[in-house]
C-alpha cells in the first residue's frame, strides 16, 4: 500500500554535486593523493586547519516541538490502535485541508518542516517519521533506488535521489507512506535504514546546500558530521571530494573520491 500527497514532490535526497570547479588562485602545497588517509581528510583537513568546526553531534533531526505534540494529540488518542493511528496521522498530515505540505529544495529538521509546511523528500520522511514515533507507530526511514535524476544548479549538476518511510505494523501489514507517490513503484528496490544512515543523509544534504552557497567551512563541517554518522555513505565522500576540488586541493579531493569507492566499489559518480 503507498499513501501520497496529491501533488508531486521531486527529491533533493543524497545529493551528489559534480561541476563548478574552482580554484583559490593560492599557491597551494600539494601532497600524494595515496599518502592521505581518510582520517587525514575529516580530521586533519587544510580546509580548517587552526579552526575549531561547529558541533553538530547534537542536532536532532527527529525533535518533536510541542506544537507538534498538541496536533497529533488532536487526531489520535489511547485506544486507538495501530492501523487506525496511522489512518488518523495520515488524515491530519495529507488528507486535512488545514495542513498543506508544499515541496522547496531546502532540507529541514522535522520540528522545522512542521513550523514551515515545507521541503523536501528528506525533510517530509523527517516529521512523519517524528509524528508516527510520537504516535507509537514503528516508522522506519528507506532508500529507494530510483533511475538518476539530474538537475542544473548555477554550473553544477545535482543527482538526486529518494527516501520514504516504511510502517510496520503488528498486523503483519507492511504499509509506505511516500510523498512522491506518482514517480514511486513497487518494483523499485528499497532498504530500510537505520537512523545514523538517515542522519548521514540529512548532513549531506545541508553540506551540499551551502557548498552550493559557497560556505566551504560550514559545508565541511557537515559532511564530516554526515561521514561520523556513517563513514560507509559514498556521497557524502563524493562531495567531500568536490568541495576539497573547489578549494583548489585536488590530492584530497582524489583521496575523497577513492573513500568513496574503497565503500562503494560500483558508484559511477566517485569512478
Amino acid at each position: 500500500m503507498r499513501i501520497g500527497l496529491k501533488q508531486v514532490f521531486l527529491s533533493l535526497f543524497s545529493v551528489v554535486v559534480l561541476g563548478a570547479c574552482a580554484s583559490s588562485g593560492q599557491d597551494l602545497p600539494q601532497v600524494e593523493s595515496d599518502q592521505i588517509s581518510a582520517e587525514m581528510l575529516l580530521d586533519a583537513s587544510p580546509l580548517a586547519e587552526g579552526v575549531e568546526l561547529e558541533d553538530l553531534s547534537q542536532i536532532d533531526i527527529l525533535e518533536l516541538s510541542p506544537e507538534m505534540e498538541s496536533f497529533i494529540a488532536g487526531y489520535i488518542e489511547e485506544h486507538h490502535g495501530g492501523a487506525a493511528r496511522l489512518q488518523r496521522l495520515l488524515y491530519a498530515v495529507m488528507g486535512d485541508d488545514h495542513f498543506e505540505l508544499l515541496y522547496d529544495e531546502t532540507t529541514r529538521t522535522a520540528p522545522e518542516t512542521f513550523q514551515d509546511r515545507r521541503g523536501n523528500c528528506l525533510s517530509f520522511t523527517n516529521m512523519f517519521v517524528a509524528m508516527a514515533r510520537h504516535a507509537g507507530i514503528d516508522a522506519y526511514y528507506q532508500e529507494v533506488e530510483i533511475p538518476p535524476l539530474w538537475s542544473l544548479s548555477g554550473e553544477s549538476f545535482l543527482l538526486s535521489k529518494h527516501i520514504n518511510v516504511y510502517i510496520k505494523l503488528q498486523s503483519g501489514m507492511d504499509r509506505v507512506v511516500d510523498f512522491n507517490i506518482h514517480d514511486f513503484s513497487t518494483s523499485e528496490d528499497t532498504r530500510v535504514i537505520h537512523d545514523n544512515r538517515a542522519r548521514a543523509h540529512y548532513f549531506n544534504n545541508i553540506g551540499a546546500e551551502l557548498m552550493l552557497g559557497g560556505e566551504t567551512l560550514p559545508a565541511f563541517a557537515n559532511f564530516r558530521q554526515a561521514l561520523l554518522e556513517d563513514h560507509t555513505f559514498s556521497p557524502t565522500w563524493i562531495n567531500l571530494g568536490n568541495l576539497y576540488r573547489r578549494e583548489g586541493y585536488p590530492d584530497y579531493a582524489a583521496a575523497a573520491y577513492l573513500s568513496g569507492l574503497e565503500v562503494d566499489e560500483d558508484s559511477l559518480v566517485a569512478m
